[in-house]
């Protein structure tokens, strides 16, 4: 009864968003509201409601960041909500997740468009759909996501296309963990992921995902100074754990992919510049 109290009491709050305030002032308040909403999803041992109130968290948030004052408001306060801005500005992702009672997490997400001179952003709300099957080689709309935190973002073109490959963490379950390389793109002004430009032994995937054990870390991220995205490659702690992925590590090599010609080229035993883990 408590519980169904205070979640009612949530819907009341998160339908009424800070009516006739002023922009900076709401957004203030906003984030002083989803840090009381993901206090309560947290501490919420029923998963309709943890996913509930995200849900709501991301239409609430979805449309305030419509407004194209929201483009350029840090949103600093937010906890455990990543904030990732393309390289010139084009957009904003916002990437967060919660656990559930199965022991596995779930993600949301939303990419925010530059509003430049438009009176308000387009906004996407990703949906997060990590079930998929052949998830290598589709690419997905953004109610179809292949879901995950995202920390880092690189530009490329091809041809007049330009491609933004997006790094980022899967706390899958709580015994495999999994990290991301996708690629976000335009297409009639609407997001696309995933796209066939990852050449793997002369094999095109649109996305790659690794899987690896819960207790250890995997360093994924983008070298500078070689130009190249380094990774931990993965192995079993023993060969009789092969495809088993909670026994998977790093084996202290890496690996790399570096874009040559549209494609990121797989590029074995790469040396990194400084070799750092990311949790």
């Amino acid at each position: 009864m408590k519980h169904l109290l205070l979640f009612i009491t949530l819907l009341y709050i998160i339908g009424n968003p800070l009516q006739g305030q002023t922009p900076n002032v709401s957004f203030r308040e906003f984030e002083l509201n989803v840090l009381t909403w993901q206090e309560t999803a947290k501490k919420s041992t029923t998963d309709s409601i943890k996913e509930a109130v995200m849900e709501n968290l991301q239409k609430t948030f979805s449309k305030l960041l419509e407004d194209p004052q929201s483009f350029s408001y840090s949103f600093d306060t937010l906890k455990n909500i990543g904030k990732l801005n393309g390289p010139e500005k084009e957009f904003r992702i916002f990437t967060w997740n919660i656990f559930l009672s199965n022991n596995t997490s779930k993600n949301y997400g939303i990419i925010q468009m530059n509003p430049g001179k438009n009176e308000k952003c387009e906004v996407f709300s990703l949906i997060d759909n990590t079930n998929l099957d052949n998830v290598g080689n589709i690419s997905l709309k953004p109610n179809n996501w292949y879901g995950a935190l995202y920390y880092k973002v690189i530009a490329t073109k091809v041809g007049r296309l330009k491609y933004f490959t997006l790094l980022g963490l899967d706390l899958s379950t709580d015994i495999i963990s999994k990290k991301v390389i996708d690629v976000l793109y335009f297409e009639n002004s609407q997001p696309i992921l995933g796209a066939p430009i990852f050449n793997i032994s002369n094999k095109l995937q649109s996305r790659m995902v690794f899987s690896f054990s819960a207790r250890v870390t995997m360093m994924l991220n983008y070298d500078e100074a070689i130009k190249t995205i380094v990774y931990d490659h993965l192995s079993p702690s023993e060969t009789r754990y092969t495809g088993q992925y909670e026994y998977y590590g790093p084996d202290f090599s890496f690996d790399g992919l570096v874009f040559k010609k549209g494609q990121w080229i797989y590029t074995p035993d790469v040396m990194p510049n400084k070799p750092t883990r990311n949790k």
